[in-house]
């Protein structure tokens, strides 16, 4: 898929190269009519042959046979740009069916609704947890489109409306988490996937704190995190200590994360002993170096390393905080 900023220039460039080129051929057209005594029918025959390399001229005047070079040169390149345009259109068209078609055999999977910052770091979370995904996207210049294009499917649509949703497998996905920068949109899609999908789970981004704590209720959706509320426990955390567990909820389960530094080393066996429990590994650091995914950890945590964990409060309390 086009880079998004040339997707951009190649749409603002398609009125021009149009209007530039239907300008050269009606104002050729009109000069060949009357040097050449040609009706208006022939004129234009005639101009377009001429532009596409047919080229007759030899026995006429020198500024006719000037102004067919103009016409070869100048209409062939923008002929080529014109048809470039159609064939990416095209292009993006197969893709998008490409894509529906994958989105359409899936089970079990993920529907994330909306490509935003948030639904870019869900779609990556869930890509290395290997767990199946598709993402719907109203804009078509979503600078993460291009980024998860060949890692999951990626459909373009309105969450708000059932046949978006339909087109992203929702009959048959294990969850929809709907994070949209809108809340009526995020609690629209919740409702038309349960609609569609009675057992599905739905997590709905809820900007409006007061409504986040009504909202799951009211209709009937599993867990509405207000960003809000989240970022203050956050901040409050960083502000009395930057390795205090922080405290979030999911559904009825009370989940905490925090930062762990190793003071000896951890085997892989026992990161997926820990897994098994509901206890992730959501980003370390070798050392004093840069923070990483988790999947980039090649070997076993060392002595001196530091990662992010996050689980359910009890497994955690029970394997990090000794209780």
């Amino acid at each position: 898929r086009p880079p998004r900023a040339m997707r951009r220039r190649r749409a603002t460039l398609l009125p021009v190269v149009g209007a530039v080129l239907a300008g050269m051929l009606l104002a050729m057209a009109v000069v060949f009519g009357v040097a050449l005594g040609l009706d208006p029918i022939h004129a234009a025959y005639f101009t377009v042959t001429t532009a596409f390399g047919e080229f007759t001229l030899g026995q006429a005047p020198s500024a006719l046979r000037v102004l067919g070079i103009v016409a070869v040169l100048v209409g062939g390149g923008l002929f080529g740009v014109l048809f470039s345009h159609l064939a990416s259109v095209a292009t993006t068209e197969r893709l998008e069916q490409r894509a529906g078609r994958r989105a359409q055999r899936l089970s079990g999977h993920v529907v994330v609704a909306g490509l935003g910052t948030v639904g870019y770091r869900v779609m990556t979370l869930l890509g290395e947890l290997e767990i199946p995904a598709v993402a719907i996207e109203r804009s078509m210049e979503s600078r993460f489109r291009d980024a998860l294009g060949d890692q999951a499917p990626v459909l373009s649509g309105d969450v708000r409306l059932p046949e978006s949703l339909d087109r992203a497998g929702v009959a048959e996905a294990e969850c929809l988490v709907a994070c949209t920068d809108d809340d009526l949109a995020n609690v629209l899609a919740c409702l038309h996937a349960r609609r569609a999908n009675s057992k599905i789970r739905t997590v709905a981004r809820i900007f409006d704190e007061s409504l986040a704590a009504r909202v799951g209720e009211a209709f009937g959706i599993d867990v509405a995190l207000s960003a809000t509320a989240v970022a203050a426990d956050a901040f409050a955390a960083a502000a009395t200590d930057e390795r205090a567990p922080l405290p979030f909820d999911t559904g009825a389960v009370r989940h905490l994360a925090l930062r762990e530094d190793f003071d000896a080393p951890v085997a892989a066996e026992d990161l997926r002993s820990w897994e098994r429990e509901g206890l992730h590994l959501l980003a370390f650091r070798r050392g004093q170096g840069g923070v990483e995914p988790p999947s980039a950890l090649r070997s076993p945590l060392q002595a001196g390393d530091s990662a992010v964990l996050a689980g359910p409060e009890a497994v955690v309390r029970r394997i990090l905080l000794g209780g």
